[in-house]
Parts: structure tokens; sequence; C-alpha cells
């Protein structure tokens, strides 16, 4: 089967005219932005600013607005160290095994892994980094300013 494969290093196909490519760009590209989106690790805060449309900046405070996410945060800290250290997708990944059981963190008991937390609040906190994404990035979809980098990437593209 080896001897079948011929790949050349390097070198790629052309791509046929109309033919559909996919681009990804990792999280580096929106810090990079006049956005300047916060990477994985350096994500969680508890205050955070927050560019308005106007271009004027707020500092939105988690623990004074949302009580759900200050639980959520102070579990964070208090179980894996301080927040501006943390990897968002490695305590999103972590909490859901324990909360829901893969592999040898679910045990037959009460608690779940080594952390001593019942299951169903590690259930709900699998739930709640999804608001705080939401209150952290603030969707893009809900504004109309135009990211000059972003344009220029996908003229070079084209």
């Amino acid at each position: 089967m080896k001897d079948k494969l011929k790949l050349e290093v390097n070198r790629l196909r052309p791509i046929e005219q109309f033919a559909r490519v996919c681009y990804l760009l990792g999280a580096g590209f929106s810090a990079a932005t006049e956005f300047q989106f916060p990477l994985t690790t350096g994500f969680l805060a508890r205050k955070f600013p927050f560019r308005e449309e106007d271009g004027s900046e707020e500092i939105v405070d988690i623990d004074a607005t949302n009580p759900d996410l200050k639980r959520l945060l102070d579990n964070l800290e208090r179980e894996y160290g301080a927040l501006e250290t943390l990897n968002l997708e490695s305590v999103m990944t972590d909490l859901y095994v324990r909360a829901f059981g893969i592999g040898r963190s679910w045990e037959p008991s009460t608690f779940a892994g080594g952390k001593q937390r019942p299951a169903n609040e590690l259930q709900s906190d699998t739930e709640l980094p999804e608001q705080y994404i939401a209150s952290r990035l603030r969707l893009m979809s809900e504004t109309t300013q135009v990211c000059p980098l972003a344009n220029r990437l996908v003229r070079s593209l084209k």
C-alpha cells in the first residue's frame, strides 16, 4: 500500500476554477485586529474592556453584573488557579469530562473527579462558560463595525 502513495513534498494540486476553499484562522488573527479579541489563555477575567461601536470603551465587571458568572469564576479560580493564566479550552474540556463522566473521572459516587464537587454542580458549570464567552465577546453579529485587517485578508485571498 505504501508504494502506491505518490506524494510530492510542498506540491499541492492546483485548485480548479470555481472550487470551494476553506481557510481556518487561529485566535491570533482576531487578537491582531482592531477589535483585539482575547486569546484562549488570558480570556478569563473578572473585569475586561469592551469597545462600543461609537469607539468608547467600557469596563465590564462580571462580579458586579452577573452572580452566576461570578460563582463560575470563583469555582474556576479555586480549582485551577489565577484566571489570567488559564486556557479557556482546557478548562472547559476538564469541566465537561469531570461533569459527564468520560473515562476515569466518573466514579460510582455522588462526587465527580478529584475536586470533590457534586456532579450536578459541575454540570451547571459546563453551561456557564458559553454565557461568559458571549458577554466577553458580545458577538460580532451584533455590530456594524468593519475590520480593515479582515477586509485586506479577504481581498488578498480573492
